[in-house]
């Protein structure tokens, strides 16, 4: 293309004109004067020379949005490991994507590739219980890793992370919640110390802000983080994640590309305003093409769930990935979605689009998920991978010890970070009244169908400790209950609320907030529903309890009685403004409170209220410890169960 726009520029003065101006070269403008004064050959061809070399040294740069840094020693097991980045520092020496050439194996091969996956670990590597006994989660996983990878020296054994490795357990708040107290990322030490491939960024590890994860990943993370969607930071560089990575193995070459939700990641963040995320099928359609042609096979490493948007999920990437002309497959997280095995012990037909299958192992360390793959080598139109065997590997609870774990694992790198805290965790902070509608069973069952006595809790103590007419939880917020009649220690509660959601205060007018708890009725697991769900696991719908000054009910997808502090909401003036606190997941957005599809279940027609469209005022307060704090003081959790949400 270039050498036709020189040549018709050359043969026609207008049509010289108009090329110039079409690649908008000031050079070529200036050089065109000299030659409307016909100046002789020599001056054509330095036209010529001139023009040449603007337009495809322009062109060419124009063309490069990845660059390729090489991983210095390489990472293990690769012989040879890349870093794909998008944007190249000033003065280094990274090669274009598009020119990183590969020097082809001397016969065609087939790779023999054993990929473990994890997904919403949550810091759960260990499961504390002081009745039953501890699980140690992490080492049984170590354990079956390093045995795959004895037993089969001469095969690649890959380990990934789909994300959200942080947010989940206690550890989290003991190790550091700011830049100045950080102590170290359990999650990402533990991963280091299992030879951890990759793991891409998940919207979880932003919850405290890009400074503490700067530091998690400069001081614990010794493997690549990835995410092609984190276009900007002011924060995190290309010396903390790449869009993608390369390996190299036995002539074999395998990409992973990072995928971060850019629906739920927080990226208001008091200490990183810049931070960019942008749709993942955009970053996708950007670097998978231009990645595809150097490797043999494509894994997508997403943190954007399965089945939560038909438009933007994982059935979304592998429809796209089934376009290329390279073996592909999604390694999943964000939904805590198992995706079960079929019979014979593959990946089942319906997690398959287009030959491109999706893998997922659920969340909290409930399973290890394994992929036996064989791959065609070079890869070639005609030649597809062999999927031979899907496991979801079961961790087995209350197991310490024996020849499912890796206790030596366990003791040297998991057990010493965790015994400095165990005065904190087993402080008693209160005494759960001996009533099962405490439990766990009852806690997980009612939280999406009704009224939940825990839940209650929480709200009226976020109402008081805030000061707000109303407190709303988000009912996926709640991940456990207690043990009727038993002390309750920080650990327990913890159990309970896991998740670190700052509190927000938003100002309401009488209509605004009806129009909010009608669209949280709509959000409600009807009883018709129920046996579509496994209600102790996510119902991501973002159903809101609220603190007893609000009362309502719900009859079919109608709302009707609503009172606020005992008198009938349609009696509020217009201008009454009702303070309500409320998390910063739901306050941002998530879950459907962006008033767009809610989806999980839902028709496409039920759009949720649009809570963004409410200014808010950031306290800076986790609601966790605002409810901790709240407990203490008053020493018992009762049950209560006051009739404030009645459905029909």
């Amino acid at each position: 293309m270039v050498i036709s726009v020189i040549i018709l520029c050359l043969k026609n003065d207008r049509l010289m004109t108009r090329g110039c101006r079409k690649f908008d070269i000031l050079l070529c403008q200036a050089n065109h004067q000299l030659y409307r004064k016909r100046e002789g050959i020599f001056m054509k061809f330095l036209l010529f020379i001139s023009v040449a070399a603007y337009l495809i040294l322009t062109t060419a740069n124009a063309e490069q949005r990845f660059w390729v840094e090489v991983m210095d020693p390489a990472h293990d097991p690769f012989e040879r490991s890349y870093l794909i980045h998008r944007h190249k520092p000033e003065g280094s020496d990274w090669q274009a994507l598009t020119q990183f050439e590969r020097e082809l194996p001397a016969s065609e091969h087939e790779l023999e590739l054993n990929l473990f996956y994890l997904n919403d670990l949550h810091n759960k590597l260990v499961i504390p219980d002081t009745s039953q006994g501890d699980t140690y989660v992490f080492a049984q996983m170590a354990h079956r890793i390093e045995k795959a990878r004895q037993q089969s020296p001469d095969a690649l054994t890959l380990f990934l992370s789909a994300g959200d490795d942080h947010t989940g357990e206690v550890y989290d708040e003991l190790l550091g919640t700011t830049p100045d107290n950080f102590v170290i990322s359990l999650a990402y030490h533990a991963y280091s110390q299992a030879s951890m491939t990759a793991a891409v960024l998940g919207n979880h590890e932003f919850d405290r802000g890009s400074k503490i994860l700067k530091s998690k990943i400069e001081q614990d993370a010794g493997f690549p983080l990835l995410s092609a969607n984190l276009k900007r930071s002011a924060v995190l560089t290309q010396q903390h994640y790449a869009a993608a990575f390369i390996g190299d193995f036995a002539g074999a070459r395998v990409g992973i590309i990072g995928l971060t939700s850019f629906e739920d990641t927080k990226t208001n963040l008091a200490d990183d305003p810049e931070l960019y995320i942008t749709p993942q099928l955009e970053a996708l359609q950007e670097l998978a093409p231009e990645l595809a042609p150097h490797v043999d096979l494509l894994i997508a490493l997403t943190h954007i769930g399965y089945q939560t948007d038909a438009g933007t999920d994982d059935r979304a990437v592998a429809r796209y990935l089934a376009e290329l002309s390279v073996p592909a497959l999604v390694v999943g997280g964000h939904s805590h979605t198992a995706l079960y095995p079929d019979e014979q012990g593959q990946v089942d037909d319906a997690y398959i689009i287009q030959e491109v299958p999706i893998v997922q192992a659920g969340s909290w360390g409930r399973y290890l998920g394994e992929l036996n793959i064989r791959v065609p080598v070079p890869s070639k139109p005609g030649r597809q991978a062999q999927f031979k065997a899907n496991y979801l590997h079961a961790t087995q609870m209350h197991v310490t010890e024996g020849n499912l774990v890796d206790t030596a694992f366990q003791q040297q790198h998991i057990a010493p970070v965790l015994a400095a805290f165990d005065n904190v965790l087993q402080e008693v902070i209160a005494t759960a009244a001996n009533d099962p509608a405490l439990n766990t069973q009852n806690t997980l069952e009612k939280r999406y169908v009704g009224e939940m006595a825990l839940a209650n809790t929480i709200a009226d103590a976020a109402a008081v400790r805030l000061s707000a007419d109303i407190a709303a939880v988000n009912a996926s917020g709640i991940l456990a209950g207690l043990t009727p009649g038993s002390e309750v220690t920080f650990s327990d509660w913890f159990q309970v609320m896991p998740y670190a959601d700052v509190i927000h205060i938003l100002e309401l007018t009488p209509k605004h907030l009806q129009l909010m708890i009608e669209s949280n009725a709509q959000r409600l697991v009807r009883q018709d529903e129920v046996d579509q769900f496994d209600l102790t696991d996510f119902v991501s719908r973002g159903f809101l309890h609220f603190s007893n000054a609000l009362r309502y009910e719900v009859s079919g997808n109608k709302v009707k009685n609503i009172k606020v502090h005992g008198k009938p909401l349609s009696e509020y003036p217009d201008r009454h403004r009702f303070k309500l606190a409320l998390g910063d997941y739901i306050a941002n957005g998530n879950q459907g409170w962006r008033g767009d599809i809610i989806g999980t279940g839902l028709p496409e027609s039920v759009l949720g209220y649009d809570i963004t469209q409410h200014a808010t005022d950031n306290t800076g307060l986790l609601m966790r410890n605002e409810v901790t704090q709240y407990i203490r003081e008053q020493g018992v959790i009762e049950v209560i169960l006051d009739k404030r949400v009645v459905v029909d």
